[in-house]
């Protein structure tokens, strides 16, 4: 029983991190385009 609980665990701590990197990354392109949108606001 043990074993069989840990494996789907893995694969669910696997899911989490490919999540919270995706998000970090949305996030990261997010700042930049706002940023560069900010940029151009202050040039004109």
């Amino acid at each position: 029983m043990g074993l069989y609980q840990k494996e789907p665990q893995k694969g669910i701590t696997k899911l989490q991190y490919l999540l919270r990197g995706s998000f970090l990354l949305f996030l990261f392109q997010l700042t930049i385009l706002e940023a560069r949108h900010f940029s151009v606001l202050c040039q004109l």
